[in-house]
């Protein structure tokens, strides 16, 4: 491989590892936030129309068909699907990289055996 291709695929994993960091830290805001934006809908939906306050379990019904929860379980499994994505690419990335490296040593040794 080349110095300039070598270079370049070194580039690539370091781009994934920085876009999978990113996808990484999104969805486990988005995760743990789950709960806050949950809280906040039940609250929402703690006093009914006419004055009377909810039970817990109605509140938490309300609370999870609301339009703005479904909204954010959009916003978290965008953030899933972009984790896995740049988990993987990483992973191609290395695999490709080691498989370089383990070529690379190979051919160091047969070269030396050769005398050369």
């Amino acid at each position: 491989m080349s110095e300039q291709l070598q270079e370049f695929k070194i580039h690539k994993m370091r781009e994934a590892i920085d876009k999978y960091a990113e996808a990484l830290a999104e969805h486990t805001f988005l995760e743990h936030n789950r709960k806050v934006v949950l809280a906040r809908l039940m609250k929402k939906y703690m006093v009914q129309s006419n004055g009377k306050v909810q039970s817990v379990n109605a509140q938490e019904r309300e609370a999870l068909t609301d339009p703005e929860y479904t909204e954010y379980l959009k916003q978290l499994r965008e953030a899933e699907r972009l984790k896995i994505f740049w988990q993987s690419q990483w992973t191609v990335f290395k695999t490709d990289f080691e498989m370089w490296k383990t070529k690379s040593i190979g051919q160091t040794v047969e070269m030396k055996s050769y005398g050369t």
